[in-house]
């Protein structure tokens, strides 16, 4: 496996989420100045950089650090892994990272113990331990080779546990066979036809009884165990909707319009028999008279018997 000649965009994106973009100089815990994604070596009070200058200068800032990373570690690295060990180095100096733990245990062949001593280091100038930027590199330096990671899925790595404990070197079970070996080992007794009978239990005594104490409130537990009644619940009445009440409701309305149509054709009926007497209207009139009331009338008591009854249910 080749070692990779450059940070990945993936890893370049890990680091500017987390330095965040300054576009303004901000003074560090230990009086330094910091600017754009984490530049420190021209920043300066009052100085103002853009996005697109706070990344080159990034790129700029990462030179010196793929080559601690290519020259620190002469082991064979993925790509995820170089990554995660520039997010590192990027985060608490090269020269910190060249002389730290970390480089030690890769080169020993123990990169469990690597990973796992990431967390012990702090940013450079900074008073406290990134927990969750060191939890996106253990994740990502341990991500499948070749498999691509996403931002989010960093982001959203558990934060290291202080009961997880490194992977130690276990030692060779001949080197434990014969530990155990030279240890002088009690040979077991031999029987006997003296060994003495099984000395059977002393017999049970009556228990004394035990005051009892008064129970609190809180431990009085609530009783499970009702048993259900015979009495049958009461159910309350209730009210079913007729099937075709909507139609029936129509045909009260429209006999009820039909009636008060024919009182006013009567009332015309009778308003001409008076100018012209004669003729069959005043018979007229009064056949559309008792239509009318007819119609009112059957319209009315539906009416009344649907919404007027006050012991309707």
């Amino acid at each position: 496996m080749h070692k990779p000649a450059k940070v990945s965009r993936e890893g370049v994106v890990l680091i500017k989420s987390f330095e965040g973009f300054r576009p303004r100089a901000v003074q560090r815990e230990d009086g330094g100045w910091v600017i754009g994604y984490g530049h420190t070596l021209s920043a300066r009070e009052g100085a103002t950089v853009s996005e697109a200058e706070a990344e080159l200068l990034l790129q700029y800032d990462l030179i010196p650090v793929v080559k601690a990373v290519a020259e620190a570690t002469p082991v064979s690295l993925n790509q995820h892994q170089f990554d995660a060990l520039a997010s590192f180095a990027y985060s608490i100096g090269v020269a910190r990272f060249r002389t730290s733990d970390v480089v030690e245990h890769l080169n020993a062949g123990a990169p469990a113990r690597a990973v796992a001593a990431m967390a012990d280091w702090d940013d450079e100038g900074a008073a406290r331990k990134p927990s969750r930027r060191r939890s996106a590199e253990y994740a990502l330096f341990n991500a499948a080779p070749g498999a691509p990671v996403a931002l989010a899925d960093l982001l959203a790595a558990p934060l290291p546990s202080p009961f997880v404990e490194t992977a130690t070197e276990a030692p060779a079970e001949e080197t434990v066979v014969a530990a155990l070996l030279d240890q002088d080992v009690a040979p077991f007794p031999e029987a006997s036809d003296d060994a003495p009978a099984a000395v059977a239990p002393p017999p049970a005594t009556e228990a004394t009884a035990e005051p009892v104490q008064p129970l609190a409130a809180n431990d009085i537990a609530p009783t499970t165990d009702a048993q259900p009644t015979d009495e049958p619940r009461p159910v309350l009445p209730r009210r079913r909707k007729k099937k075709g009440a909507g139609v029936d409701l129509v045909v009260i309305l429209a006999l009820g319009a039909l009636g008060m149509l024919a009182f006013g054709t009567a009332m015309a009926a009778f308003v001409r028999a008076s100018t012209a007497p004669g003729g069959d209207a005043i018979m007229i009139a009064w056949v559309l008279i008792a239509l009318a009331v007819a119609c009112i009338g059957v319209s009315g008591y539906n009416l009344y018997q649907r919404w007027g009854r006050v012991d309707r249910p």
